[in-house]
């Protein structure tokens, strides 16, 4: 089952709190396969940081990666979900933090 994508990130609404790290995490069938930390403003280039086949299900599910990377860099790296996409067997959590 998918989970219904938000429109904007979920976010802290303090611009003075600014996040270290953007993480992503897919798991497969409840094994992690792919857990990545790296700098915050990384999210900027979130596109390029997707595997295609996460890509065309994101699409599916309407998760806009070029906007909600405009999102996050205009509102200034604030932590919180960017968005998860679960179908039940393979999963894609990106957070800042």
């Amino acid at each position: 089952m998918m989970r219904e994508p938000a429109t904007t990130p979920t976010i802290l609404s303090d611009p003075a709190v600014v996040s270290d790290r953007l993480r992503i995490r897919v798991t497969d069938g409840g094994r992690v396969k792919i857990d990545v930390t790296m700098a915050a403003r990384a999210a900027a280039e979130l596109p390029a940081l997707v595997p295609d086949h996460l890509r065309r299900k994101l699409d599916q599910a309407s998760i806009d990666l070029e906007a909600l990377a405009r999102q996050v860099t205009a509102g200034g790296f604030q932590p919180g979900e960017l968005f998860l996409l679960d179908d039940g067997f393979e999963a894609m959590r990106v957070w800042l933090e």
